[in-house]
Parts: C-alpha cells; structure tokens; sequence
C-alpha cells in the first residue's frame, strides 16, 4: 500500500474500492451536469479535520487522488472556479468543486444550484462510507422493498419496468455505453418513477385532467426519488439519474431545466425509452399506439423533447424486434 492509499483508508474512503469507484462516477456526473471539463471531490481527513484528501477526481489530478491536498483547495471559487461544501454534526467535511478550462466561462445562480443539490449527493455518499464498514449490504433489499411499494402506488410503472430496462439497456449499448452506465441505467431504470410513493393517491389517480397545483405536486416526484434512493449507500449516482430523467433536450423539462448534453445519459434513454413503452401501452383513456406510431411520435420531438441520438438508436433497436418477431 503506498502512503496514498494509506491515507485514503484513514479517512474511510476505500473499502474493496467500492467507494471510491462511487466517488469517481460522481465526480464525472458532477462535470457532465455543470458542463465543466474538471471536477473534484474533496474529504476530510477524520482523525484530522484540518486536513483534506482529494478523494476523486474528474479530467485533472488523477495521480493525486487518495493524497492530502491543501485545505484552500475546497474553497476555490472565482469565474472559472465553483465549490460548494458538505455537511454533517454541525462541521464541513468536504467539498465538490468544478474548473472550466474556458477563460470566458461564468456560473449563472442556475448552475450554483445544480452544483449544491449534487454536493448534497457527494455529501451522502461520503457519510455512508465513514458510518458503516460495509458500503451495499443492505441496497439489494432496499431496492426490493422500493419496487413493491411503487408497485402498490403505480401499478403501471412496475409491470412495465422490464420491458423498459431491457429496451434502455440495448439503446445504452448502441451508444457505447460502458459497464459503469449500463450498472447504474439498469439500477434507475424500474425506479425511475420511485417519487410517485409520495404523490398523493387523489392525484395520482385521478380519473380526469390536472390541475396547475396538481402538476406542481406530481412534477417532484423526480426530486423525491432521487432523495430516497441518495439514502441507500452506493446508489447515490443512480439517485441523479432519477432526479434528471424528465429533463428535455431543449432545456424546458422539470426539475432544474437542464439541456443536451448535461443531462446524463442513463436519464436521456430513460425518457424515451418510457415514453415509447406508454405510447405502445394500453391504458385507461386510450388505446396501445402501434411501435410505428409511437417511433413517429418520439422522432417529431426529437431535439426538443429527446436527445437525437437515443431517439435514432431507439428506433433501431425497435426494428431489430421487429423482424425477429
């Protein structure tokens, strides 16, 4: 073990690198999301709260992470720079900042907010690893009793959630998704809907049209979910996917209006891939459109509602099945 490494276990960072692996798709998510090319995560040292260990690391400094940096690195903030801190028992105890190369660039109050609802992610991830040994043992029956109470509250979400893992599986594949995404689209995929349980039945199950305060109930069930799954170690990355995966292309979806490219990825193949499985779908107000129609409809919004890409890899995945059946 080399003096980093040792460093990092003192601060009960790394367990099986588990959690460092955790640390590390968050900082990459953290980049995509703001639209920096840099991003860092940084942890205090328990035994020593004075010091700080960069404990990951996005597009810079990758040979130091595990290693003790200088405190003032988690306060770093001008035009090019942004930090915000994690806290827990009244003390910081770390910090995610983001660096754009680009001399110009400027956060907007839009982008500071992003960056503080993922801090807070960071900030949960961090805690479940300096509170318990083992990172995920109970995650799997977390996410058992998570799918049968959405099942109780939305019964079409969850007899759907196979069909659409398995069709956001193939499009993530298509588009050269790597082992680490498919993992976390396979995760969020069946809960992407998980903030529903909060939704109150009266609306949830309303025969007829909402309303204006309806909506604004019903639209934070993304944010819900994502606050229930950031609570299960080892999912908090998955908890970011669900929190963006009503995000539109053309930057007017809810909750945070994030546009393109800084949506992740997983989130962008969840929207179409459910909007295709409810188009294709029975229900109450009307019946199943054909997977030519529905393929119609998702391409119409294209660049507007969906990425481009995901809609164009959809599609042919939709007609390999169609001559396989």
């Amino acid at each position: 073990m080399n003096g980093g490494e040792a460093e990092a276990l003192a601060a009960g960072l790394v367990n099986d690198g588990y959690v460092a692996v955790v640390l590390d798709r968050l900082a990459k998510q953290a980049s995509g999301v703001i639209g920096t090319e840099r991003s860092s995560i940084f942890v205090r040292d328990l035994d020593d709260p004075r010091k700080t260990i960069l404990a990951a690391s996005n597009g810079t400094g990758d040979e130091l992470v595990g290693s003790r940096v200088p405190e003032r690195a988690e306060r770093l903030h001008s035009a090019v720079d942004a930090a915000v801190t994690f806290r827990w028992d009244g003390a910081v105890r770390g910090a995610l900042s983001v660096r754009s190369t680009v001399a110009s660039r400027r956060f907007t109050p839009r982008e500071l907010d992003f960056l503080t609802t993922l801090g807070a992610i960071v900030g949960a991830a961090v805690r479940h690893a300096h509170a318990r040994h083992e990172p995920v043992p109970d995650a799997p029956g977390r996410l058992g009793d998570f799918a049968e109470m959405l099942s109780e509250r939305d019964p079409y979400t969850a007899e759907h959630s196979d069909g659409i893992v398995a069709t956001a599986c193939t499009t993530a594949r298509a588009l050269g998704a790597s082992t680490a995404e498919l993992l976390e689209l396979r995760l969020a995929a069946p809960l992407h809907d998980l903030g529903k349980i909060r939704v109150p039945s009266s609306i949830l199950a309303k025969p007829g049209p909402l309303t204006a305060r309806d909506r604004l109930v019903i639209d934070r069930h993304p944010v819900w979910g994502a606050e229930l799954l950031a609570c299960v170690p080892g999912l908090e990355v998955v908890a970011g996917i669900v929190r963006f995966h009503h995000e539109r292309w053309d930057g007017t979806g809810y909750p945070d209006g994030l546009s393109g490219a800084r949506i992740p990825l997983a989130s962008r193949i969840i929207a179409a891939c459910d909007a295709y499985h409810a188009m294709t779908s029975d229900r109450p107000y009307r019946r199943a459109m054909s997977a030519e129609q529905a393929i119609s409809e998702l391409r119409a919004n294209a660049g507007s509602q969906f990425d481009p890409q995901v809609v164009a890899e959809l599609e042919k995945a939709v007609d390999r099945w169609a001559l396989i059946v």
